[in-house]
């Protein structure tokens, strides 16, 4: 995620404030409920949105939000297969809490 922050940051800096105060108000708040600013994907995965970014997340004990990877709007297949990983994510990461496992972040792409 910070990499994905920092080059938003340096790319489009509109987008990385709008995104930075969803974040702050989500944490300090709660998700917002306006669906042009969070919205539901499936299987407990949500995305944070603003006009050109999205940040896939999920919660875990209690209120805790879990950002699994942000990108750039595209086009809908790809939109797809990025809402696919952010579940495949969570879906990892109970299973190993499940387990006991310590759980690892890892850059996208990594295995």
């Amino acid at each position: 995620m910070w990499d994905f922050f920092t080059q938003l940051q340096a790319t489009d800096e509109n987008e990385f404030d709008k995104m930075l105060a969803l974040l702050s108000w989500s944490a300090g708040d709660g998700p917002p409920k306006n669906r042009e600013k969070c919205n539901p994907v499936g299987d407990g995965v949500f995305e944070f949105k603003t006009k050109r970014v999205r940040i896939c997340w999920f919660y875990d004990a209690g209120q805790l939000i879990i950002c699994t990877h942000g990108f750039l709007k595209g086009k809908p297949k790809a939109q797809d297969r990025e809402i696919a990983s952010a579940k495949k994510i969570k879906r990892e990461y109970f299973e190993q809490k499940k387990i006991g496992a310590t759980i690892q972040l890892r850059k996208r792409g990594e295995k």
